[in-house]
Protein backbone atom coordinates (compact mmCIF):
# COMPACT_ATOMS: atom_id res chain seq x y z
CA UNK A 1 0.00 0.00 0.00
CA UNK A 2 2.72 2.31 1.06
CA UNK A 3 4.48 1.55 -2.23
CA UNK A 4 1.69 2.31 -4.63
CA UNK A 5 1.92 5.70 -2.63
CA UNK A 6 4.51 6.38 -3.48
CA UNK A 7 4.24 5.64 -6.91
CA UNK A 8 0.97 7.61 -7.25
CA UNK A 9 2.79 10.91 -5.73
CA UNK A 10 5.57 10.14 -8.10
CA UNK A 11 3.28 9.79 -10.97
CA UNK A 12 1.55 12.97 -9.99
CA UNK A 13 4.99 14.97 -9.14
CA UNK A 14 6.07 14.16 -12.70
CA UNK A 15 2.82 15.17 -14.40
CA UNK A 16 3.03 18.51 -12.30
CA UNK A 17 6.61 18.82 -13.96
CA UNK A 18 5.46 18.45 -17.41
CA UNK A 19 2.41 20.68 -16.81
CA UNK A 20 4.94 23.56 -15.88
CA UNK A 21 7.29 23.01 -18.68
CA UNK A 22 4.03 23.04 -20.73
CA UNK A 23 3.26 26.27 -19.87
CA UNK A 24 6.43 27.48 -19.79
CA UNK A 25 6.93 26.70 -23.60
CA UNK A 26 3.38 28.06 -24.06
CA UNK A 27 4.81 31.53 -22.49
CA UNK A 28 8.00 32.02 -24.54
CA UNK A 29 5.77 31.01 -27.60
CA UNK A 30 3.51 33.92 -26.25
CA UNK A 31 6.31 36.27 -25.77
CA UNK A 32 7.74 35.35 -29.00
CA UNK A 33 4.60 35.96 -31.09
CA UNK A 34 4.34 39.40 -29.35
CA UNK A 35 7.48 40.67 -30.10
CA UNK A 36 8.56 41.00 -34.01
CA UNK A 37 10.07 38.73 -36.06
CA UNK A 38 9.08 36.02 -33.42
CA UNK A 39 11.88 37.32 -30.85
CA UNK A 40 11.31 38.04 -27.44
CA UNK A 41 12.29 41.61 -26.08
CA UNK A 42 13.97 41.48 -22.96
CA UNK A 43 13.67 44.09 -20.66
CA UNK A 44 14.60 45.00 -17.56
CA UNK A 45 11.13 44.28 -16.25
CA UNK A 46 11.05 40.99 -18.03
CA UNK A 47 14.44 39.14 -18.37
CA UNK A 48 14.33 37.71 -15.26
CA UNK A 49 11.10 35.95 -15.63
CA UNK A 50 11.77 35.09 -19.13
CA UNK A 51 15.63 33.29 -18.53
CA UNK A 52 14.55 31.77 -14.74
CA UNK A 53 14.18 27.95 -15.04
CA UNK A 54 12.26 25.78 -15.51
CA UNK A 55 12.42 25.56 -19.42
CA UNK A 56 12.42 22.50 -21.43
CA UNK A 57 13.42 24.47 -24.49
CA UNK A 58 17.00 26.78 -25.38
CA UNK A 59 16.47 30.36 -25.54
CA UNK A 60 19.40 32.15 -27.54
CA UNK A 61 19.88 35.50 -26.38
CA UNK A 62 21.41 38.35 -28.82
CA UNK A 63 22.74 41.75 -27.38
CA UNK A 64 23.40 44.26 -29.52
CA UNK A 65 22.91 48.14 -30.14
CA UNK A 66 22.26 49.36 -33.44
CA UNK A 67 22.02 52.96 -32.71
CA UNK A 68 24.25 54.73 -35.68
CA UNK A 69 26.36 56.81 -33.39
CA UNK A 70 27.46 53.79 -31.30
CA UNK A 71 29.27 53.34 -34.61
CA UNK A 72 29.09 48.79 -33.96
CA UNK A 73 28.86 47.75 -37.95
CA UNK A 74 28.45 44.42 -37.12
CA UNK A 75 25.22 44.81 -34.87
CA UNK A 76 23.70 46.55 -37.68
CA UNK A 77 24.65 43.73 -40.14
CA UNK A 78 23.17 41.31 -37.85
CA UNK A 79 20.07 43.02 -36.94
CA UNK A 80 18.29 41.65 -40.22
CA UNK A 81 20.24 38.51 -40.06
CA UNK A 82 19.25 37.05 -36.39
CA UNK A 83 15.67 38.06 -37.77
CA UNK A 84 16.62 35.76 -40.29
CA UNK A 85 17.67 33.02 -37.90
CA UNK A 86 14.15 33.10 -36.01
CA UNK A 87 11.99 33.42 -39.02
CA UNK A 88 13.73 30.42 -40.68
CA UNK A 89 13.23 28.72 -37.39
CA UNK A 90 9.64 29.52 -36.36
CA UNK A 91 8.64 28.80 -40.85
CA UNK A 92 8.96 25.02 -40.05
CA UNK A 93 8.28 25.13 -36.21
CA UNK A 94 5.26 27.40 -35.90
CA UNK A 95 4.96 26.18 -31.70
CA UNK A 96 8.80 26.50 -31.21
CA UNK A 97 8.91 22.97 -30.84
CA UNK A 98 11.41 20.41 -32.00
CA UNK A 99 10.30 17.43 -32.79
CA UNK A 100 8.22 16.08 -30.42
CA UNK A 101 8.79 12.56 -30.91
CA UNK A 102 12.75 12.59 -30.55
CA UNK A 103 12.48 15.26 -27.86
CA UNK A 104 9.57 16.08 -26.49
CA UNK A 105 8.34 19.13 -25.25
CA UNK A 106 12.16 20.10 -26.13
CA UNK A 107 12.54 23.38 -28.75
CA UNK A 108 13.85 26.41 -29.70
CA UNK A 109 13.04 30.73 -28.45
CA UNK A 110 14.91 33.52 -29.33
CA UNK A 111 15.74 36.78 -27.69
CA UNK A 112 16.97 40.01 -28.07
CA UNK A 113 18.13 42.83 -26.01
CA UNK A 114 18.72 46.33 -28.30
CA UNK A 115 20.72 48.93 -25.67
CA UNK A 116 19.64 51.48 -28.60
CA UNK A 117 16.24 50.74 -27.81
CA UNK A 118 16.63 51.84 -23.44
CA UNK A 119 14.97 50.54 -20.78
CA UNK A 120 17.24 47.57 -20.66
CA UNK A 121 20.61 48.52 -18.65
CA UNK A 122 20.45 45.45 -16.15
CA UNK A 123 20.21 43.09 -19.02
CA UNK A 124 23.24 44.20 -20.07
CA UNK A 125 24.69 44.21 -16.79
CA UNK A 126 23.62 41.36 -15.77
CA UNK A 127 25.47 39.56 -18.75
CA UNK A 128 28.05 42.17 -18.31
CA UNK A 129 28.57 42.97 -21.75
CA UNK A 130 31.33 45.38 -21.91
CA UNK A 131 31.06 44.88 -26.28
CA UNK A 132 28.84 43.52 -28.45
CA UNK A 133 27.21 41.95 -30.15
CA UNK A 134 26.83 39.29 -28.12
CA UNK A 135 25.31 35.44 -28.27
CA UNK A 136 24.07 33.48 -25.61
CA UNK A 137 22.50 30.40 -24.94
CA UNK A 138 20.57 29.15 -21.77
CA UNK A 139 20.16 25.09 -21.98
CA UNK A 140 16.82 23.40 -20.93
CA UNK A 141 16.69 23.38 -16.89
CA UNK A 142 14.16 21.50 -14.95
CA UNK A 143 15.80 22.31 -11.09
CA UNK A 144 13.41 26.05 -10.16
CA UNK A 145 15.82 26.35 -8.06
CA UNK A 146 18.80 26.40 -10.25
CA UNK A 147 20.58 30.02 -10.93
CA UNK A 148 19.32 32.21 -13.62
CA UNK A 149 23.72 32.79 -14.42
CA UNK A 150 23.75 29.37 -15.75
CA UNK A 151 24.20 30.28 -19.68
CA UNK A 152 26.92 29.56 -22.08
CA UNK A 153 28.49 32.27 -24.69
CA UNK A 154 28.43 31.27 -28.31
CA UNK A 155 30.94 32.20 -30.96
CA UNK A 156 29.27 34.73 -34.19
CA UNK A 157 31.34 33.42 -37.55
CA UNK A 158 33.85 35.73 -38.16
CA UNK A 159 35.40 34.11 -41.48
CA UNK A 160 31.32 34.85 -42.87
CA UNK A 161 31.83 37.24 -46.31
CA UNK A 162 27.83 37.61 -46.37
CA UNK A 163 25.22 37.84 -44.29
CA UNK A 164 23.49 34.40 -45.40
CA UNK A 165 26.83 32.71 -45.25
CA UNK A 166 27.09 33.84 -41.29
CA UNK A 167 23.46 32.57 -40.64
CA UNK A 168 23.70 29.40 -42.25
CA UNK A 169 26.84 29.02 -40.24
CA UNK A 170 24.85 29.91 -36.77
CA UNK A 171 21.96 27.27 -38.19
CA UNK A 172 24.64 24.69 -38.65
CA UNK A 173 25.86 25.08 -35.16
CA UNK A 174 22.48 25.65 -33.55
CA UNK A 175 21.29 22.32 -35.48
CA UNK A 176 24.28 20.24 -34.11
CA UNK A 177 24.54 21.02 -30.68
CA UNK A 178 20.77 21.64 -29.62
CA UNK A 179 19.81 18.35 -31.68
CA UNK A 180 17.40 20.57 -33.89
CA UNK A 181 15.52 19.31 -36.94
CA UNK A 182 14.37 20.50 -40.23
CA UNK A 183 16.27 23.76 -39.28
CA UNK A 184 16.92 25.57 -42.65
CA UNK A 185 17.46 28.58 -44.01
CA UNK A 186 14.29 30.68 -45.24
CA UNK A 187 13.85 34.32 -46.85
CA UNK A 188 10.36 35.11 -48.12
CA UNK A 189 9.72 36.68 -50.98
CA UNK A 190 10.08 40.09 -51.56
CA UNK A 191 7.13 40.60 -54.18
CA UNK A 192 7.11 44.40 -53.94
CA UNK A 193 11.03 44.66 -55.05
CA UNK A 194 10.68 41.73 -57.53
CA UNK A 195 7.53 44.16 -59.24
CA UNK A 196 9.69 47.39 -59.02
CA UNK A 197 12.75 45.45 -60.45
CA UNK A 198 10.19 44.40 -63.44
CA UNK A 199 8.47 47.78 -63.93
CA UNK A 200 11.62 49.09 -64.01
CA UNK A 201 13.31 46.81 -66.58
CA UNK A 202 10.52 47.16 -69.23
CA UNK A 203 10.67 50.90 -68.78
CA UNK A 204 14.12 51.07 -69.65
CA UNK A 205 13.87 48.71 -72.60
CA UNK A 206 10.81 50.91 -73.77
CA UNK A 207 12.92 54.29 -73.25
CA UNK A 208 15.83 52.43 -75.30
CA UNK A 209 13.72 51.21 -77.88
CA UNK A 210 11.90 54.45 -78.26
CA UNK A 211 15.32 56.56 -78.32
CA UNK A 212 17.45 54.24 -79.84
CA UNK A 213 19.50 56.86 -81.84
CA UNK A 214 20.48 59.24 -78.28
CA UNK A 215 21.04 55.74 -77.21
CA UNK A 216 23.49 54.46 -79.86
CA UNK A 217 24.97 57.96 -79.64
CA UNK A 218 25.68 58.17 -75.96
CA UNK A 219 27.10 54.01 -75.97
CA UNK A 220 29.18 55.28 -78.95
CA UNK A 221 30.58 58.59 -77.18
CA UNK A 222 34.21 58.18 -76.62
CA UNK A 223 34.42 60.94 -73.91
CA UNK A 224 31.32 59.72 -71.97
CA UNK A 225 33.49 56.20 -71.65
CA UNK A 226 36.16 58.30 -70.86
CA UNK A 227 34.91 59.80 -68.00
CA UNK A 228 33.03 56.78 -66.66
CA UNK A 229 36.43 54.78 -66.84
CA UNK A 230 38.25 57.74 -64.98
CA UNK A 231 35.37 57.51 -62.34
CA UNK A 232 35.63 53.70 -62.01
CA UNK A 233 39.54 53.46 -61.57
CA UNK A 234 39.50 56.40 -59.32
CA UNK A 235 36.71 55.08 -56.77
CA UNK A 236 38.69 51.26 -56.64
CA UNK A 237 41.80 52.96 -56.47
CA UNK A 238 40.83 54.64 -53.10
CA UNK A 239 39.32 51.66 -51.28
CA UNK A 240 35.45 51.67 -52.38
CA UNK A 241 35.15 47.61 -52.55
CA UNK A 242 37.52 47.70 -49.05
CA UNK A 243 34.73 49.62 -47.87
CA UNK A 244 32.47 47.14 -49.10
CA UNK A 245 33.67 44.28 -48.29
CA UNK A 246 34.84 45.46 -45.07
CA UNK A 247 31.92 47.05 -43.87
CA UNK A 248 33.59 50.44 -42.81
CA UNK A 249 31.93 52.68 -40.92
CA UNK A 250 31.57 56.16 -42.38
CA UNK A 251 33.59 58.39 -39.94
CA UNK A 252 35.07 58.23 -36.30
CA UNK A 253 34.21 59.51 -33.49
CA UNK A 254 36.70 60.99 -30.37
CA UNK A 255 36.60 63.59 -27.51
CA UNK A 256 37.69 65.99 -29.86
CA UNK A 257 35.06 65.73 -32.50
CA UNK A 258 34.72 63.43 -35.94
CA UNK A 259 37.78 61.58 -37.24
CA UNK A 260 37.56 61.66 -40.52
CA UNK A 261 40.68 59.89 -41.37
CA UNK A 262 41.32 56.28 -39.80
CA UNK A 263 45.85 56.32 -38.74
CA UNK A 264 47.23 52.75 -40.45
CA UNK A 265 47.28 51.20 -43.57
CA UNK A 266 45.09 48.26 -42.87
CA UNK A 267 42.03 50.05 -42.17
CA UNK A 268 39.92 53.44 -42.90
CA UNK A 269 36.25 54.92 -42.88
CA UNK A 270 34.48 55.08 -45.88
CA UNK A 271 34.77 59.01 -45.95
CA UNK A 272 38.37 58.39 -46.71
CA UNK A 273 37.22 57.13 -50.46
CA UNK A 274 35.12 60.17 -50.97
CA UNK A 275 37.44 62.66 -49.42
CA UNK A 276 40.62 60.95 -51.18
CA UNK A 277 38.48 60.31 -54.37
CA UNK A 278 37.62 64.08 -54.66
CA UNK A 279 41.06 64.98 -54.34
CA UNK A 280 42.10 62.58 -57.01
CA UNK A 281 39.44 64.03 -59.30
CA UNK A 282 40.34 67.66 -58.93
CA UNK A 283 44.08 66.68 -59.63
CA UNK A 284 42.96 64.94 -62.92
CA UNK A 285 40.42 67.59 -64.26
CA UNK A 286 42.97 70.36 -63.87
CA UNK A 287 45.86 68.46 -65.57
CA UNK A 288 43.17 67.68 -68.81
CA UNK A 289 41.93 71.24 -68.82
CA UNK A 290 45.41 72.31 -68.89
CA UNK A 291 46.11 69.63 -72.41
CA UNK A 292 43.06 70.96 -73.98
CA UNK A 293 41.47 74.09 -72.33
CA UNK A 294 44.80 76.22 -72.36
CA UNK A 295 45.53 75.75 -75.99
CA UNK A 296 41.83 75.85 -76.79
CA UNK A 297 41.83 79.28 -75.54
CA UNK A 298 45.33 79.88 -77.41
CA UNK A 299 43.99 79.67 -80.80
CA UNK A 300 40.69 81.12 -80.07
CA UNK A 301 42.24 84.61 -79.62
CA UNK A 302 45.14 84.37 -81.64
CA UNK A 303 42.12 83.85 -84.88
CA UNK A 304 41.06 86.57 -83.55
CA UNK A 305 44.58 88.51 -83.98
CA UNK A 306 44.28 88.65 -80.45
CA UNK A 307 47.95 88.11 -79.68
CA UNK A 308 48.12 90.00 -75.96
CA UNK A 309 44.65 88.07 -74.78
CA UNK A 310 45.46 85.04 -76.13
CA UNK A 311 49.20 85.28 -74.18
CA UNK A 312 48.10 86.62 -71.33
CA UNK A 313 44.66 83.71 -71.23
CA UNK A 314 47.83 80.90 -70.93
CA UNK A 315 49.55 82.84 -68.68
CA UNK A 316 46.80 82.72 -66.21
CA UNK A 317 45.44 79.50 -66.85
CA UNK A 318 48.45 78.10 -66.67
CA UNK A 319 49.27 79.83 -63.29
CA UNK A 320 45.69 79.17 -61.86
CA UNK A 321 45.91 75.08 -62.69
CA UNK A 322 48.81 74.77 -61.41
CA UNK A 323 48.29 76.64 -57.98
CA UNK A 324 44.80 73.93 -58.00
CA UNK A 325 47.04 71.41 -58.94
CA UNK A 326 49.98 72.14 -56.03
CA UNK A 327 47.50 72.79 -53.44
CA UNK A 328 45.55 69.44 -53.82
CA UNK A 329 48.85 67.16 -54.17
CA UNK A 330 49.93 68.74 -50.55
CA UNK A 331 46.55 67.86 -49.12
CA UNK A 332 46.85 64.45 -50.78
CA UNK A 333 50.39 63.75 -49.31
CA UNK A 334 49.36 65.24 -46.30
CA UNK A 335 46.51 62.38 -46.04
CA UNK A 336 49.29 59.79 -46.39
CA UNK A 337 51.29 61.54 -43.48
CA UNK A 338 47.95 60.87 -41.56
CA UNK A 339 47.68 57.10 -43.05
CA UNK A 340 51.71 56.29 -42.37
CA UNK A 341 53.43 58.90 -40.01
CA UNK A 342 56.74 58.08 -41.14
CA UNK A 343 56.18 59.32 -44.54
CA UNK A 344 58.47 62.18 -45.44
CA UNK A 345 57.48 63.94 -48.53
CA UNK A 346 55.10 67.23 -48.06
CA UNK A 347 54.49 70.39 -49.65
CA UNK A 348 52.80 72.48 -47.41
CA UNK A 349 53.19 71.93 -42.89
Amino acid sequence: MLMNTKSILLMLLSLWTLVVECTSNKKLLKEAKRGNNNIIKLTDTNFRSILKPTRDSHIVVFLTATQEDIGCTLCQAMEEEYNTLADSWFKSHPDGINNIETSGDRGLFFAKADYSDGGNTLVFQHFKAAQVPLLYVFGPETDPNADINTFQQLNIPSTATSGDERVNMLINSFSHYFELENYKLFKPIDYVSRAITTVSILAVLFLMKKYSNIVFMIIQSRILWACFSTLFIIFMCNGYMFNKIRGSTYAGKTQSGIEYFQGGMQSQYAIETQIVSFIYGVLGLSALLMAKLIPYTYTYFMKKQKQYNAALSSVVLTFLFLTIIFFFSSALLYVFRIKNGGYPFKFLK
